[in-house]
């Protein structure tokens, strides 16, 4: 198989999921021999993301273009001419900005388009109008994956051809941990406590509330929490600690890159998303031996063997996280064995070669599809 040009186009996000996705994806794409570029659609005056940093420093050729917030135009402008630049044979979009402005972009060149939909959050009537936007925009794509079985199902029922869609579940690079009292100094949290994980962004979807009122209906005491990332709704949860009683025990740390090498400072891991697709950081966390509390959500009870390997709770109940978090701490030694094999496991199921694989023949339909339209 000859190796192809492909162009990822984002608009990143500080770090998430979807970022992780093309880090990992560009990388081990480009060790395969595979030419790889990112075209990154930043604000105007927003920093660097991790992302591109990230690439740059793993000299991944890696373009932004900044415009302003409804900048459409110079953005559709900006990833055609890097189509042409680059000649790919592969545009690869992600979410739901990158999609829609990737697809106009693409119009009458050669390249096959493929997307990634990385999950579908609601929210807002603004953030709904843009997940129906990409919804059509991915009906007109060479290929679509899927990150879950739950969200395959969701875009054909929305008219995405079932021919052109492929399951391809999220895999990881796994990040070298740092010792524990490290991880903690960097996090600035007390060595000698138990501790709380959470990682993600600090949006509705994601649950940040939840985890904060479960921490207050905690029965153990001397516990910390992390709460480790950042997103519109940090303001409102800071203020709940404060309403609940709690702030001093539960630190906000703002996001934090590469935070995955921070999972040794964690007695337990915990994922209290209102919905999701495959969360990395749920990989993360299982491949690093911390016992998990999450969610039962999206892909979440698959990854998790149906709760073989994590403790499983419905969605938006406090009450019911709060609980699940005491019996993992009460049982410490076989919370950590379950840990253990639960590592071993998702190291097997979820490696990046086999997930590289599949997006690679996921790419073979997309330009078989492509060729059968000139």
């Amino acid at each position: 198989m000859k190796p192809d040009r492909i162009l990822h186009v984002i608009a990143p996000c500080e770090l998430g999921g979807a970022e992780r996705v093309v880090h990992d994806s560009a990388l081990g794409q480009r060790n395969r021999g595979h030419a790889v570029s990112v075209m990154a659609l930043l604000a105007p005056d927003a920093a660097d993301p991790w992302l591109v940093t990230a690439l740059r420093a793993n000299e991944v050729p890696t373009f932004t273009c900044r415009s302003s917030r409804r900048g459409y135009l110079a953005e559709i402008k900006a990833i055609r001419h890097r189509m042409r630049e680059t000649r790919a044979d592969i545009v690869h979009c992600h979410a739901y900005r990158g999609d829609v402005l990737g697809r106009l972009a693409a119009v009458g060149l050669p390249a096959a388009l493929v997307a990634t939909a990385h999950g579908f959050t609601g929210g807002g009537l603004k953030n709904q109008c843009y997940e129906w936007l990409d919804r059509r925009a991915l009906r007109r794509f060479d290929a679509v994956i899927a990150v879950s079985a739950q969200l395959e199902t969701r875009l054909e029922s929305s008219g995405v051809p079932h021919e052109k869609l492929n399951l391809v579940q999220n895999a990881f690079l796994p990040l070298p941990l740092l010792p524990r009292s490290q991880a903690l100094d960097k996090l600035g949290l007390d060595r000698s406590r138990t501790t709380i994980g959470w990682i993600g962004r600090v949006e509705w979807e994601k649950g940040a509330d939840v985890l904060v009122e479960a921490v207050a209906l905690l029965e153990r005491s001397g516990v910390q929490t992390a709460v480790v990332g950042d997103g519109r709704e940090r303001e409102k949860n800071e203020l709940a600690t404060h309403r609940l009683g709690i702030a001093d025990t539960v630190r906000f740390t703002g996001s934090i890159p590469n935070a995955g090498e921070l999972l040794a400072a964690f007695d337990v891991v915990v994922l209290s998303s209102r919905t999701e697709g495959l969360p990395i950081s749920l990989l993360e966390a299982l491949s690093a031996g911390v016992p998990v509390v999450a969610t039962a959500v999206g892909e979440v009870p698959a990854a998790t063997a149906n709760g073989r390997f994590a403790q499983l709770v419905p969605s938006e109940d406090p009450t019911a996280l709060a609980a699940a978090i005491d019996r993992v701490l009460a049982q410490e030694g076989q919370a950590e064995d379950i840990a253990r094999q639960a590592a071993e496991w998702v190291r097997q199921r979820f490696g990046s070669d086999a997930w590289l694989d599949r997006i690679d023949t996921t790419y073979q339909l997309a330009l078989r599809h492509r060729a059968n339209r000139k």
